[in-house]
């Protein structure tokens, strides 16, 4: 869909994206930045850009003078199917270059449908570019004509009146010629006017009559005025068309500049997105921010130096002075885009880096006691089995050999827990997301659980799979289950359900439960419910189970049990297709 800044863009949007919805397609909408013209100011480019997001729709801007070429060769290099082109109501006979490129468009377009729509007659803003500053070539050659033809004409039509006309008057038709030829815009057929329309003033109505000689001072001082005030109008008007160049070479460059400055700000990835928007806006094959040119010269031809150390090298079509001022400026934003985007990555690994700090500090001052508790009943049951100097009796020897089994569970877990906690810090877990059944993986959670048979599972017979990693799921429901038998005791069950496309696991234990202020530090590390008990671990696992239900897409909050008790409730995405019911 291509708009032209002229309050169109709404409505067109508006049409476009239902015609898209209906045939499943993607939607580009185009604006095409002329810096011939007087352009889009920045604001109706970004209110454009905010239609375009709303509707869900990708939004480019090309700098190009032919504003129909550039559709279509975007249209084109996108596989386009249909071109949908605004066209206001009533504009007939008020808009030329808005029919013409219209027109160019659809006879042009080739296999691609091509959709004009009328939308709403609105007045033109006071942005809205008018009959542009810029001369194209059959307006040059008009103001050449005009410069010839008009001091000949008023020649040819005041000589037969001559006698009975004054020289001053002639005069001042003369210099409305002149000022006619200059209003369109070029200076040199303008003085052309001014230097024949003296000449043929001179030959033909100041005696003596077909000489150069003018006899009467009246009569040259006449001359020299209109000739002066005629040069003046032509170099004003001149001027005037020069700074309205320059304006709109700087309305298109402040509306790009803008649009480049939003993708910095917000954009993931900013550096390589603003070099792929600059490559389309400017209808190159390839664009390269070279940190430090190479002294030779560039096979790509053409090389845009930012800064002692920078340069933006193009490969593409010849680009003219203005197009090249720009990328200039585009250059420069693409430096701080790959400014940003090192200080993003650089502030990333600080953070990554203190929070490893932090973990280390914390697990140092966490393994103390931790580890030292399990590993000294460990010693101390594998010292006593090992001296055969005690009589140990077989009741004993069970009791020292389940003491050392207590303790290896414990060390395991601790250990499981730290290299869990270690991968979710250094963002090395990768979530592989399959359906799966979810009581298949409950089963196989409970039975590496110490007591996990005796948890009570309540699952309706219609429960969807979930989408999820079956060896992150299963770690989560261990850890879940091993906090809820250890902290709530029995009875500990679990319950199924499915809501709003997510299936819901409540894990439920009726123990003492937790105060508001545990509840809202449970999933922090290090937390820990009954720091005197030896078997309660570094507080790891309700932490290592939001960061792997987090990666899985999931949630997990935990609430009071009616009745007394704590209840965390892990919510995830239901599968959905064959495998959805296992």
């Amino acid at each position: 869909m291509a708009v032209s800044g002229n309050g169109d863009a709404e409505a067109l949007v508006e049409h476009a994206a239902r015609s898209a919805e209906r045939c499943g397609a993607d939607l580009l909408v185009a604006h095409v930045l002329d810096p011939r013209t007087q352009g889009t100011p920045p604001e109706a480019v970004e209110s454009m850009r905010e239609h375009a997001a709303r509707a869900g729709a990708s939004f480019h801007t090309v700098v190009a003078g032919d504003a129909a070429g550039a559709v279509l060769e975007l249209a084109r290099g996108a596989g386009a199917t249909r071109i949908i082109v605004g066209y206001p109501a009533g504009a007939r006979g008020r808009s030329p270059a808005r029919r013409g490129i219209t027109t160019t468009i659809a006879r042009h377009a080739g296999a691609i449908d091509v959709q004009i729509v009328a939308t709403p007659p609105s007045e033109r803003p006071p942005h809205a570019p008018g009959r542009g500053p810029a001369l194209g070539r059959g307006r040059n050659r008009a103001a050449w004509a005009a410069a010839i033809l008009v001091p000949v004409l008023l020649t040819a039509g005041f000589v037969p009146f001559k006698a009975r006309l004054e020289l001053g008057d002639v005069a001042m038709t003369f210099l409305l010629g002149t000022v006619a030829v200059a209003l369109l815009g070029a200076w040199r057929p303008a003085l052309t006017a001014v230097a024949l329309s003296a000449l043929l003033l001179n030959v033909f109505y100041t005696e003596p009559f077909h000489t150069p000689y003018i006899a009467d001072p009246h009569n040259r001082f006449t001359l020299a005025v209109m000739a002066v005030v005629a040069a003046a109008v032509a170099i004003i008007v001149h001027r005037s068309a020069s700074r309205a160049r320059e304006a709109a070479h700087a309305r298109t460059e402040a509306a790009l500049m803008s649009s480049y400055a939003r993708t910095i700000l917000l954009d993931d990835n900013p550096a390589d997105t603003l070099l792929a928007r600059i490559r389309e806006d400017f209808g190159l094959s390839s664009v390269e921010l070279r940190e430090k040119p190479a002294p030779a010269p560039s096979p790509h031809g053409q090389e845009i130096p930012i800064d002692a150390t920078t340069a933006l090298v193009l490969d593409g079509p010849e680009l003219d002075e203005a197009r090249r001022s720009m990328l200039a400026s585009a250059g420069v934003q693409a430096v701080l885009a790959l400014r940003h985007q090192e200080m993003t990555s650089t502030a990333a690994e600080a953070r990554r880096q203190s929070d490893a700090a932090a973990l280390r500090t914390a697990l140092l001052s966490a393994l103390g006691h931790d580890l030292r508790t399990p590993l000294t009943a460990l010693t101390m049951a594998i010292g006593t089995l090992q001296d055969d100097t005690l009589a140990i009796t077989a009741a004993d020897r069970r009791e020292l050999l389940s003491v050392a089994d207590e303790s290896t569970r414990q060390l395991r877990d601790l250990v499981d827990n730290l290299l869990d906690s270690s991968r979710l810090a250094t963002g090395a877990v990768r979530p592989l997301i399959r359906p799966h059944g979810i009581d298949d993986v409950t089963v196989r959670a409970l039975a590496s659980v110490r007591g996990g048979n005796a948890v009570a599972l309540r699952f309706p017979d219609d429960l969807p799979g979930v989408l999820a990693d079956a060896g992150l799921l299963e770690r989560v429901l261990a850890n879940l289950a091993d906090n809820a038998l250890r902290h709530g005791g029995a009875p500990v069950s679990i319950e199924a359900r499915p809501i709003d496309g997510r299936v819901s696991l409540a894990i439920i234990d009726h123990g003492p439960g937790l105060s508001p202020a545990a509840r809202a530090q449970l999933f922090e590390p290090f937390q820990r419910h009954g720091d005197r008990d030896r078997t309660t671990g570094i507080g790891l696992g309700m932490s290592v189970a939001k960061g792997f239900i987090t990666a899985m897409g999931g949630t997990i909050e935990a609430s009071d049990t009616p009745g007394g008790g704590l209840t965390v409730t892990v919510a995830l995405p239901a599968a959905t297709g064959p495998e959805a019911r296992p």
